[in-house]
C-alpha cells in the first residue's frame, strides 16, 4: 500500500515514509482545528499527531469511495465531524515492509 489507508477492522496504517496526502487535507485539519497540520505534527502531543494521521486517512478513504467527480471536485462531510471520528480511531505506526538495514562498509554509515 501507498501512504496512509484503513483495513477492514477500521484501523489507520501509517507508513515509516512515503506519506501521500493531498494540500487540501492539510487545509482542512486547519478548518477544523485552528492549527496547521505542521503545529500538530511538530507538537509535544502524541495525541494530536495520531489524530492528524487518522483525520488525513478518514478524508482520503471518504475520497476513495466517490466516484471521481467531474473537475475532480470531492463532498466531503464537514472537517470537525472528521476530526471528531478522528480521536477515536486506531492507529497502528508499525513499519509496513522489510526494514531497510544500513550498510557498514558505506561512506554514510557512521
Amino acid at each position: 500500500m501507498n501512504g496512509l489507508y484503513i483495513d477492514d477492522d477500521g484501523v489507520v496504517h501509517v507508513p515509516t515514509r512515503g506519506l501521500r496526502m493531498r494540500s487540501s487535507d492539510a487545509r482542512a485539519v486547519t478548518k477544523a482545528t485552528g492549527r496547521t497540520l505542521s503545529e500538530l505534527m511538530q507538537g509535544a502531543d502524541i495525541a494530536d499527531q495520531l489524530q492528524a494521521f487518522a483525520f488525513i486517512a478518514l478524508r482520503q478513504a471518504e475520497r476513495d469511495a466517490q466516484p471521481t467527480p467531474d473537475r475532480g471536485v470531492y463532498v466531503y462531510r464537514d472537517p470537525t465531524e472528521t476530526w471528531a471520528m478522528a480521536e477515536d480511531t486506531d492507529v497502528d505506526m508499525a513499519e509496513v515492509g522489510p526494514v531497510a538495514t544500513p550498510d557498514p562498509l558505506s561512506e554514510t554509515y557512521s
